[in-house]
């Protein structure tokens, strides 16, 4: 494993140092070790590959591997985000909503958010339906928005999206009231087991 990982860690190859850095972190196909995960996402980070820096990133974040450092996690993950790295965004967005490591931005925040819902990130899409339905970041209550992003991230799978557009649906929040169409997002949701969602489907059949 020593000369594997030196020939690894010392070669140009960054895509090698990445796979190398996920088997070593996840601890499955090898035994775990973050201090030397940390070290290959680092040096793939060095040769441009944005996924590791996003890892790297979330190990500065988390405390593995090295100790906590929120500066070094931030520097990061803006580095990740500026590659185009959904997660990045909205790990950041987290940071300034929470004020980890960093002072409260209600409207950077939100423009992170975006960002990685425009990348793609079902989870900032959820979330952005979340913040405009409960009115977060200092953002008016707009119901017809939050139902635009929760069938937008139910269109993905995401299972507390599906959730509330059947819930939408069947009380008629953010447009019409229909209860067939409520029975379907339910109904997706009841098959994965969720005894509330059978309810919902039970009730209104």
């Amino acid at each position: 494993m020593n000369q594997h990982f030196l020939k690894i860690i010392n070669s140009q190859d960054s895509e090698a140092q990445f796979k190398l850095a996920n088997a070593l972190f996840e601890g499955e196909e090898m035994q775990k070790d973050d201090v030397r995960a940390l070290q290959l996402y680092e040096r793939a980070a060095q040769l441009g590959h944005a996924d590791a820096l996003n890892n790297a990133a979330d190990m500065y974040l988390n405390g593995e591997g090295t100790a906590v450092n929120y500066n070094k996690a931030r520097a990061l993950f803006e580095e990740a985000a500026s590659c185009g790295v959904a997660e990045a965004y909205f790990t950041l967005a987290m940071m300034y909503e929470t004020a980890l490591g960093v002072s409260h931005d209600a409207q950077l925040a939100l423009h992170y958010y975006e960002q990685a819902a425009a990348l793609g990130d079902v989870e900032a899409v959820y979330y952005l339906g979340m913040i405009h339905y409960e009115g977060l970041l200092h953002v008016a209550c707009d119901e017809q928005k939050a139902k635009h992003f929760f069938v937008e991230a139910a269109a993905h799978g995401h299972v507390d999206a599906l959730f509330n557009c059947g819930y939408f649906y069947e009380h008629g929040i953010g447009g019409n009231k229909d209860v067939q169409k409520a029975i379907l997002f339910y109904n997706e949701v009841a098959l994965l087991g969720d005894e509330q969602a059978e309810q919902r489907v039970y009730m209104l059949q």
